[in-house]
């Protein structure tokens, strides 16, 4: 970050105490990492869950715990990419119910992928910080500080209007829902349940999930 001549002339010392700040600002660390496949019911906050519509017609759900969601509005937000991973995990989740349940195969009879967003205003920076802030180019101040949606704002840049725009904080959840008919027997249609279960845990058994910051 660059601070304007005027300012570093009248207070010198500013950049040595923005950085200060800064680094004093850093010292939390990161939330862990959340493993993806658990059940909704043993937190409350993020998983899949099940519920039976008839013996062999369920609705299986997977609920994603809160996510940085720093990208285009126009593009979910930047959580297009968590939708196709949300979906497998409850696809996971409907191969295992098969299982359990003793059916060898299972149908896909509706799914929704959706995606919902929080906005939370960040908190304002401190004057002293404001003022130097305010004297640079470019666009708006991104200070990061172990958070990916930047402290002081969100800044994203929109080519339609060529201009830098300020967001405030955003973070989402990716629901998936199924619902799933169990099959005695396999059709042309169907999912095999081993073999569904079988390729998404080699995929996803060690999958996790970096949650959002809080403010």
């Amino acid at each position: 970050m660059r601070l304007s001549s005027s300012i570093a002339r009248r207070w010198p010392l500013l950049p040595c105490a923005v950085l200060a700040f800064a680094a004093g600002g850093c010292t939390s660390p990161p939330p862990p990492a959340l493993p993806a496949m658990v059940a909704q019911s043993a937190n409350g906050d993020f998983g899949y869950s099940e519920t039976a519509l008839a013996p062999d017609l369920y609705t299986v759900s997977y609920v994603s715990p809160s996510l940085a969601a720093p990208g285009d509005p126009e593009q979910d937000y930047g959580l297009q990419g968590q939708k196709q991973r949300v979906y497998d995990l409850a696809l996971w989740r409907a191969a295992q119910l098969a299982i359990e349940k003793g059916y060898p195969a299972f149908q896909v009879q509706q799914e929704s992928r959706d995606v919902k967003v929080d906005l939370v205003k960040p908190p304002a920076p401190p004057p002293y910080v404001s003022a130097a802030l305010r004297s640079t180019s470019g666009p708006p101040c991104r200070w990061d500080c172990g958070r990916p949606l930047g402290y002081w704002g969100d800044p994203y840049f929109n080519p339609v209007y060529d201009q830098w725009y300020t967001r405030s904080h955003s973070s989402g959840r990716v629901v998936a829902n199924l619902t799933v008919k169990m099959l005695a027997a396999p059709t042309d249609d169907a999912l095999d349940a081993a073999g569904t279960a079988e390729r998404l845990r080699a995929a996803y058994a060690s999958a996790t999930f970096s949650v959002a910051p809080t403010y």
